[in-house]
């Protein structure tokens, strides 16, 4: 039948990446280990994967089925060398390629950058699903040049599929003993006969609150909805319009991160001691100067689930005593200060996060001649998010916050480019993006306990001034351009450049910072067979400055007094650079039954910035200052492929091995109490980055009857041990975790029973040190002329095993 057809093809494309999905190309975009192609649009044009001179990760359609692959976290985890950290759940994860490690919170400041469709993701990554994807491809390295702002250190390109030519459609569900579950459904096809085809896809989900609170809160729970359409008019072969708009809703409840304190469940670290740099710059040794954890991190086996907890109520017995019940719920969810941010955003009445996003994308390919073709791409975004939490994670009745936050977008990009089957091949294009931010990460409202002197404010509602201190906005215009000269068969050139302006403003100063920066590529690739191929790369990456926004609304005096403690500070810092330097090779045998890469690099990070709280006679009890503090080395290496060793069978491994060490780099915070004195961490390693991470795949497909097939697959994914912070003083536990599936088919009609986390490992997913806030007394007052912090670790705990059902119907 035909519907089985397109979608039989559709879901054999395991290892496809590339920015539209036609149907009439799906034989041509094969499968890893299938012996037929990979293809990839990298270099915004479709090449084999073996040609492609860069290291990328590439996964298909039917990777993302078969794998679970559901988000960022899924796609990381089969990554060699990068990494996904929900810190706060999905409102403001990290996401780091090659170590490049970074805490900005202004989405232009991150070090890596996602797009959909090659449209710019601005804020939301962490609910960025899978629902209408057909491909992504995780591009390793800076990709300035072609995708611009924020591919620092890498980039995440997710695909969504065309329509199909016929009609056609699927609907899918699954649900697990937790409680989770998943409805999607999909139809597509023609409108206009050949000329207008539609897709539209709903979904829903929710994952399952994993943990408990104290309170009797549910701690982790998701959910998202979410619908899409998509529509494809070609009026002749030679010309495709593309449009496509999305819409989805999020709400989440608190997330599943717990806060250790170093005086509860640490030790004193009398003798721990810590190699570093002085004030000056001296080596020499420091000591742990209080309670932290000097060892190793006591794991949820030692501790209980109870240490996974926070405040989900509004009605909260200290409220009560200090004669303002209801306070707490007037300010953060009635907006009883009458912050018009709060208004704006989404409405949310308990703990946890609520968002809206739309995300709207044109596209228009026209082929000029056999020689010439012109792309126009366009996009919108608009995600308004608030997020009630409890700050300090304990159950403390210390700090809450309403943190709205507000993101809009627009980008158009043109390009004009050659035919690839030319020896001399080039591109140029132009790009404009503007962005709008609102943020303020520490909230807009915040209610907290004073702990000595430390917080001036009475108990109650406060907002925080400056509202929307992390806001700003932005126009960006580009041209760029690359030329690919093959010099012999086996020996080619290319050299790739992107010239940036980049007007950026904050709300504390009228006045615009500019940037100006060329950010080239150059390449040389030598491939003696079409299946083989060797290269070596430079490139180069770029941030833009980084508004100081405290010391730019602080008085002359408290500027002149913060620059005798942090000197080098300026009320916007100058623009990080990172330069890549890397060698790989590639090669497909076996008629593409073996597939494999390789990659090693070396890169340099200078103007590496930090953030320092220091405290001063002009300056209160704390005062936050930004300085330009440092430069890092990372060295690293990239293996993966796939094998297929025996009919339906098919094997894949990833590994990676990466260093990353500050070369000099200036911090004051943890010499304010963790390790006092300590200010220098060169040759320190960068936090929170495993130096290991590996994953290996299996898929088996095999015949029971006339009638029916099944299949089986897991997968076992490792993740090394990581540093708490910069002063490396403890590190977390590697682990393993492991997904199966076991299902069967039968035509258009199959049954899955699958397991997430099959041995149910209970390793923390990450440790980040952190200062007490939940603790009486956190505050020694005073210390050494300063403040000292009592210290402890963020946590965050591992999905529990789930077992579940998935239903899969195509028509």
């Amino acid at each position: 039948m035909a519907s089985a057809s397109l979608l039989g093809t559709i879901a054999a494309m395991p290892a496809l990446a590339q920015t539209t999905a036609p149907a009439a190309d799906a034989e041509a975009r094969g499968a890893a280990g299938s012996g037929t192609e990979i293809l990839v649009t990298a270099r915004k044009r479709e090449e084999r994967l073996v040609d492609v001179p860069i290291s990328i990760t590439a996964f298909g359609a039917d990777d993302i089925e078969n794998k679970q692959i559901t988000d960022l976290g899924d796609v990381a985890s089969l990554s060699p060398n990068v990494t996904f950290q929900a810190v706060g759940g999905r409102n403001t994860p990290s996401l780091f390629i090659r170590g490049v490690y970074s805490t900005a919170t202004v989405g232009r400041l991150a070090t890596t950058a996602v797009f959909q469709d090659g449209i710019y993701v601005l804020g939301g990554i962490g609910s960025v699903n899978t629902a209408d994807v057909s491909s992504i491809e995780v591009l390793k390295g800076p990709q300035n040049a072609y995708f611009g702002r924020n591919t620092f250190a890498g980039a995440i390109n997710l695909v969504t599929a065309d329509p199909a030519d016929y009609l056609t459609g699927k609907f899918e569900a699954e649900a697990t003993h937790r409680g989770s579950f998943n409805l999607t459904g999909v139809i597509e096809g023609p409108l206009a006969g050949d000329i207008i085809r539609g897709r539209l896809v709903a979904s829903a989900n929710q994952k399952a609150a994993m943990y408990t609170a104290n309170d009797g809160g549910a701690l982790g729970e998701e959910t998202t909805k979410q619908i899409s359409g998509t529509l494809v008019i070609e009026p002749s072969s030679s010309l495709k319009v593309r449009l496509r708009a999305a819409y989805q809703y999020d709400k989440d409840g608190p997330a599943q991160t717990g806060y250790l304190r170093g005086s509860q469940y640490g030790n004193d670290c009398s003798n721990r001691v810590i190699t570093g740099g002085d004030a000056a710059g001296n080596q020499t040794e420091f000591a742990v100067t209080m309670p932290y954890f000097c060892g190793s991190i006591p794991g949820l086996d030692e501790l209980g689930e109870g240490v996974i907890t926070s405040n989900t109520s509004f009605a909260n017995a200290f409220w009560d005593d200090l004669g303002g019940p209801g306070n707490l719920y007037n300010g953060l969810v009635g907006n009883s200060l009458g912050l018009d941010s709060l208004d704006r955003a989404p409405k949310l009445d308990r703990f946890g996060m609520a968002r809206k996003m739309l995300r709207l994308s044109a596209s228009v390919d026209y082929e000029i001649s056999d020689y010439l073709s012109t792309v126009l791409n366009v996009g919108y975004n608009k995600n308004d998010t608030i997020v009630i939490q409890d700050t300090d994670r304990t159950d403390e009745p210390n700090v809450f916050a309403a943190v709205p936050a507000f993101y809009e977008d627009f980008s158009a990009e043109l390009r004009l480019q050659s035919a690839a089957d030319r020896p001399l091949r080039w591109m140029l294009g132009g790009n404009y993006y503007n962005s709008d931010t609102y943020a303020n990460f520490s909230g807009d409202v915040t209610y907290q306990v004073r702990l000595r002197d430390y917080f001036p404010q009475s108990t109650g509602p406060v907002a925080f001034s400056p509202q929307g201190a992390n806001s700003e906005t932005a126009d960006v215009w580009a041209v760029f351009g690359s030329v690919e000269y093959d010099i012999f068969d086996s020996l080619t050139v290319s050299g790739e450049l992107r010239y940036q302006y980049d007007k950026s403003r904050s709300p504390s100063d009228p006045e615009p910072a500019i940037f100006k920066d060329w950010l080239p590529r150059f390449i040389v690739k030598y491939q003696p067979t079409p299946d083989w191929s060797m290269y070596a790369s430079y490139s180069k990456g770029v941030l833009p400055g980084q508004f100081n926004t405290q010391y730019m609304n602080a008085t002359p005096e408290q500027r002149a007094e913060i620059e005798t403690i942090l000197p080098g500070s300026t009320e916007v810092l100058p623009s990080q650079q990172l330069k890549n330097y890397e060698v790989g090779m590639k090669q497909s045998l076996y008629g593409g039954k073996l597939q494999w890469s390789l990659a090693l690099y070396l890169m340099k990070w200078a103007n590496l910035p930090s953030s320092s709280a220091v405290t001063g006679d002009t300056l209160g009890n704390n005062f936050t200052a930004l300085i330009t503090s440092g430069d890092a080395t990372f060295k690293g290496v990239e293996f993966e492929g796939t094998i297929r060793p025996a009919d339906g069978l098919t094997l894949g491994w990833g590994i990676s091995w990466q260093q990353g060490k500050y070369d000099s780099y200036t911090q004051g915070l943890l010499a304010s109490g963790l390790v006092l004195g300590l200010r220098d961490f060169e040759g320190k390693h960068l936090p929170r980055i495993p130096d290991w991470t590996g994953n290996v795949t299996a898929n088996y497909e095999g015949t029971l009857s006339s009638e029916w097939d099944w299949y089986a697959g897991s997968e076992v994914k490792y993740t090394g041990s990581a540093w708490d912070s910069e002063a490396n003083i403890v590190k977390t536990d590697s682990f393993f975790r492991v997904n199966s599936r076991v299902g069967v088919r039968k035509g258009d009609l199959s049954f899955e029973l699958f397991a997430k986390n099959l041995f149910n490992d209970n390793s923390w997913d990450f440790a980040v040190r952190n200062v007490a806030f939940g603790e009486p007394g956190a505050l020694q007052h005073p210390f050494n002329g300063g403040y000292q912090f009592m210290q402890g670790l963020y946590v965050g705990a591992p999905d529990k095993r789930e077992i579940g059902v998935r239903v899969k119907q195509k028509f």
